[in-house]
């Protein structure tokens, strides 16, 4: 018999990890035994009625550290408006139309879906403030005068209202003279506009002999309060020109800008960038005749390099100066933080807080980097999300860092189902994680799981782990623990099959790169494991464990979609801290605790369409020696090649593929997913047992769908996969399609 097949009946089960952003605004929960929470819970934005000319602008970002897939979905549509949201990548664009003419507060609730059950959301509220509409014409304009070469005519405006809003309004007008293309033309539509003829009032020119004449009337309303205030046109009916007559005019004057040649820029007050750096940024305006206006595109260049550069606060201006020598002083602002305030918090120490962000925020000019980097390590703490709000200092070039941050409940708790079991060890499997966030208002984090199979006594795994940060910058130390046996049954069960399985870990992680789209993890850590299996009630081998590993772990934007990649170096510890040494009776022939492995794995998501999307994931691993059977590379069943069972083949090396085509439609009440998939995998063994062979393939297809509902803070989810077998055509399980389910429930 081959032992090394047990090692398939535990399974950890970890999911979570949902990362809602919104512009600056990011959060992240990170379970790491419970299901998705609800991450960024409120957003708001304001716009003008009808959106004009302020339209809705709200832009997602999801990040599923589990590396799992996600949908986005109006889950709750507001009560005088109608919300959408359309995916690319892990951004996903939320659009609102109100309805038209209205305004004052509404709101709607925006979901993210994984793929195992979890959902987070948003709710987004909406304030539609009134704006002016424009001026409603009752009454066309009329040309008054006789159409005549050298006569004036005067236009008068008509007639005009403030209908839509109800009032009155504050009116003034200006005005365009229009001349018809030829003789032949007699309509409103083959008018062209008289260059300079804005006035009222217009004289009649040889130019105009024989052809039509119109005015076109614009009236603003000066009480939009906009620099541009609101307008409508109105054109009057053309007038024929008829005869000649003496015309007696001046000619125009031409404003001349005063130009010098600028031969060099100097520049006060830049500390980060060197003036080489500034005038190589300014080459194109060296040695040229310059004006004012042009200066001024100068100064406009300067600052736009200072924000290509992060710095976001930066600005360049021309001080008061005479120009002799050819060289033009530009005077910069390098704006600095005054002074850092945090607002909003319940249980987190706001001293902490504040830190963290006085950390991000040390350099010098202040750059959105820093600031963005700090609201993202503030979101990477259990149950808070934070933004911030930028305002001028107390000092002359400084600005005042807003942070405002809102926290979510502290306790958690989720149950789940399913049936991803083998036959011999509880093919029906249940979980309950409870959830503690923020321990101390510190940001700690206690997760506690219970997995029990269809009886204890089949199977039950229990599972600590608990977090905190340490220091201002992100960094995470870990400690996990879980223990746990079970029962080989049915057509095994008497020959007294029993495991039992007690794991530790202790890891260091830390975030390196921390932006909107782009993240870089990095972990270290130790684990040890001991796994003792038993047959006929004597031990038969026991596995002891202890490893050193680092992973890298990086998200990112590219080639049109979402992508993660994951790197893994584990390297056993001998006999060190009570491993299992060379020559020791092991899960497997040859193994032992000295032993290098690489584990790497990649996945892409990529919107095709408004509601279709592919998806594609790979892991690769390679090991220079035979490995026990918890380390073994495993193929088969839910998370692996569906329409076989359950780590149906395992071996030292070896790979496993999976693509889907999805749709979904984010205009659904009740968010859902269907989907295609083609998955495939390789194994291969350094000492495979007797009549085993030494490698193995495994291929299959299916469908399948999921579904998330939220109701009163409460998520239910349910995927459903239905797997044929293609290679090998029949599974262990003799089950044709293998029908994979899994629901839960989260609070």
């Amino acid at each position: 018999m081959r032992q090394a097949g047990f090692a398939q009946f535990v399974k950890k089960c970890v999911v979570g990890g949902l990362v809602i952003s919104a512009s600056s605004l990011w959060v992240t929960q990170a379970h790491a035994l419970s299901d998705p929470v609800q991450s960024l819970s409120m957003v708001e934005r304001v716009m003008d009625e009808d959106g004009l000319p302020r339209a809705f602008d709200l832009t997602l970002h999801g990040i599923d550290y589990n590396k799992e897939s996600y949908v986005w979905s109006i889950s709750a549509q507001g009560a005088h408006g109608k919300a959408s949201v359309v995916q690319n990548g892990s951004a996903v664009k939320v659009d609102y139309q109100p309805e038209p003419n209205w305004h004052g507060n509404d709101e709607f609730t925006v979901q993210l879906a994984d793929g195992r059950g979890g959902a987070s959301e948003v709710l987004v509220k909406v304030v539609v403030e009134p704006t002016n509409d424009a001026p409603v014409n009752k009454k066309p304009p009329q040309i008054i005068g006789h159409a005549i070469i050298g006569s004036i005519l005067t236009a008068r405006m008509g007639e005009w209202d403030d209908s839509i809003d109800g009032e009155k309004g504050d009116f003034f007008y200006s005005y365009q003279w229009m001349r018809a293309k030829d003789a032949n033309s007699t309509e409103l539509a083959d008018m062209v506009a008289i260059e300079g003829a804005t006035e009222q009032t217009y004289q009649v020119t040889k130019a105009d002999n024989h052809l039509y004449l119109a005015v076109e009337v614009t009236a603003h309303d000066r009480s939009s309060g906009e620099s541009v205030p609101l307008q409508t046109s109105a054109m009057s009916l053309p007038d024929k020109v008829g005869n000649y007559a003496p015309v007696i005019g001046l000619a125009p004057l031409k404003e001349l800008e005063e130009t010098f040649l600028v031969k060099a820029f100097e520049f006060v007050g830049n500390k980060s960038f060197t003036t080489e750096e500034l005038n190589n940024a300014l080459a194109d305006y060296t040695d040229r005749e310059l004006g004012i206006t042009k200066l001024k595109e100068v100064t406009a260049e300067v600052t736009k390099f200072y924000r290509q550069k992060e710095s976001i606060l930066a600005s360049a201006y021309l001080p008061k100066q005479e120009i002799g020598n050819g060289t033009v002083k530009i005077k910069i602002v390098e704006a600095e933080v005054d002074q850092i305030t945090v607002a909003g918090n319940k249980s987190y120490n706001a001293s902490y807080l504040k830190k963290i962000m006085e950390k991000a925020a040390r350099n010098s000019p202040l750059k959105s980097d820093d600031i963005e980097r700090g609201l993202l390590t503030l979101n990477t703490l259990p149950a808070l999300s934070a933004r911030s709000v930028l305002q001028k200092g107390g000092k002359p070039g400084t600005a005042s860092v807003n942070v405002q941050v809102e926290e979510s409940k502290p306790f958690g708790v989720s149950v789940e189902y399913n049936n991803h079991g083998s036959t011999s060890v509880s093919r029906e499997r249940y979980q309950t994680t409870l959830s503690w966030d923020n321990i101390m208002g510190s940001g700690a984090q206690a997760t506690a799981a219970v997995l029990v199979g269809e009886t204890p006594k089949d199977l039950a795994y229990k599972t600590l782990d608990i977090q905190a940060p340490v220091g201002y910058y992100g960094t995470k130390l870990g400690v996990s623990y879980s223990t746990g046996n079970y029962d080989v049954t049915q057509v095994f069960s008497d020959l007294g099959i029993k495991g039992e399985s007690t794991t530790g870990k202790i890891y260091v992680q830390h975030p390196f790169v921390l932006r909107r789209n782009l993240s870089l993890y990095g972990e270290v850590g130790v684990e040890g494991k001991n796994a003792p299996f038993y047959l006929l009630g004597t031990l038969n081998s026991k596995d002891r464990v202890r490893i050193a590993y680092a992973q890298v772990d990086s998200t990112f934007d590219l080639l049109g979609g979402s992508n993660t990649i994951s790197a893994n170096v584990t390297q056993g510890l001998g006999a060190m801290l009570g491993g299992s040494p060379n020559g020791t009776k092991t899960s497997r022939t040859g193994a032992d605790n000295q032993f290098s492995r690489l584990q790497l794995t990649y996945a892409h998501n990529r919107q095709l369409h408004e509601k279709y999307s592919f998806y594609g994931t790979g892991t690769w691993q390679a090991a220079d020696d035979s490995l026990v059977s918890s380390e073994e590379f495993q193929i088969g069943g839910q998370d692996s090649v569906r329409g076989h069972t359950s780590g149906a083949e395992s071996g030292d090396n070896g790979y496993r593929t999976s693509f889907e085509l999805r749709y979904t439609d984010p205009a659904a009440t009740v968010p859902y997913m269907i989907y295609s998939f083609l998955d495939h995998g390789y194994v291969r063994r350094k000492e495979p047992l007797i009549n085993q062979e030494k490698s193995a393939f495994l291929t299959g297809y299916g469908v399948g769908a999921m579904l998330n509902y939220t109701k009163f803070g409460v998520t239910g989810s349910m995927n459903l996969d239905m797997g044929w077998p293609i290679y090998p055509a029949v599974n262990t399980l003799k089950e044709s399609p293998v029908v994979s389910l899994s629901t839960s429930i989260t609070y």
